[in-house]
């Protein structure tokens, strides 16, 4: 009997442990950045994050496409911006953001309006900034657009 015990735990063990493995998508959300405007998916092929001088959050595409969230303060778990135009304004202190939209093919960008309501939030999971936007307004010199999206930073 004791020949069989040790097997047949290690044999326990190892089904629990991968069967009962869990997922650290756990929130059924976005596993990597995309960002929507004018009805055009763009996908972050990496991501990352930078908290010296000025915090931003910078997303590129395959095609050199970029976003970028510059905050006045660093980002922290479960926080909210108000999405504004210029986020080194002087009249805005607290947690405020801008969005920027770089097209080099298009040979223009977008920068947020700062429109009433227009809120980013970010949160921190598996050490990793997420930064999430919906329905906020931005604009050109070729006209007003709305973006939405979810950047997940990849680059530590």
């Amino acid at each position: 009997m004791n020949k069989l015990f040790f097997p047949i735990l290690i044999v326990i063990i190892f089904t629990l442990t991968f069967s009962c493995s869990k997922s650290n998508n756990s929130s059924g959300g976005p596993t990597s950045s995309e960002w929507i405007y004018n009805d055009t998916t763009y996908k972050g092929y990496t991501t990352a994050y930078d908290s010296a001088g000025f915090p931003v959050i910078i997303s590129e595409d395959s095609l050199g496409n970029k976003i970028y969230v510059y905050f006045t303060t660093p980002p922290n778990v479960n926080t909210q911006y108000v999405v504004v135009n210029n986020w080194l304004d002087s009249l805005n202190r607290g947690n405020y953001a801008t969005i920027l939209i770089d097209l080099p093919n298009k040979n223009y960008g977008y920068k947020s309006t700062g429109k009433a309501g227009d809120i980013i939030t970010t949160t921190f999971l598996d050490n990793k900034l997420h930064v999430t936007f919906s329905n906020s307004s931005i604009n050109s010199i070729v006209g007003n657009a709305t973006i939405s999206g979810t950047l997940i930073q990849t680059i530590p």
